[in-house]
Formats: C-alpha cells, structure tokens, sequence
C-alpha cells in the first residue's frame, strides 16, 4: 500500500529549487504527479523524477514548499540512493544557492568574499 508523506522544509523560491533539482542531476517536472507504490501517484506543484518507480515531489502550501514522497519504501529503485538522501542533496544544493541570493541581493556584503561550502 502506498503512503505519501510531507516533510515540512523551508524551501520558498520555486525557481532556486528547479535549479536545485537540476543541479543534483535530477530531470525536473512542474505541476507533475509524483510516482509511489504500484503506480499510485499525487500531485506536486515541482518533482524531481528519479530513477526507478518512485519520485520526489515539492507542493506548495502557501508558505513554503513541502517534500512529498512514498517515504514508506525509502528506496529511488534499482539500488539507488535512497529518498532521503535525494531529499538532503537537494535540500543542500538549495541552501548553498539560497545563502549566494541573499549574500547577491545584501549590498552591504556584496564587497566581501564569501564562500558557501556544502559538505
């Protein structure tokens, strides 16, 4: 049975997390159902299309967006990193670009060199 779960992130700016999902290598499908189970399937507002017959979605609550996936079986398929681990490098990826936006959009720090390191 196929259980689709959100995890609160804090994820606002659509467009940061498309970049994000690419950049992790992921294809990227806005306003797109998120594969789960035996073909059950939600619909995200963004998913990351992963390998095998799961994917990893983002739908916005008016607020920020959410990771929805069928947590429940924790594998992308065919030995692939699992749905968390997806869900972190994004998450990674998204931090470090959002922190270099802030950093662009902050006059006062534009004439410092700052570095943002994702371990």
């Amino acid at each position: 049975m196929s259980h689709f779960s959100a995890v609160r992130t804090k994820i606002v700016n659509k467009q940061l997390l498309i970049e994000s999902i690419r950049e992790a290598g992921k294809p990227v499908q806005t306003e797109y159902a998120i594969r789960g189970f035996h073909g059950q399937a939600v619909r995200a507002t963004v998913v990351a299309v992963l390998d095998g017959e799961y994917d990893l979605g983002f739908q916005w609550d008016g607020t920020q967006f959410n990771a929805v996936a069928d947590f429940s079986y924790g594998s992308c398929g065919g030995g692939s990193r699992s749905l968390e681990a997806e869900l972190k490098a994004i998450i990674q990826i998204y931090t470090a670009k959002a922190a270099m936006a802030e950093v662009a959009a902050n006059a006062a720090l534009n004439s410092s060199n700052v570095t943002v390191k994702v371990h």
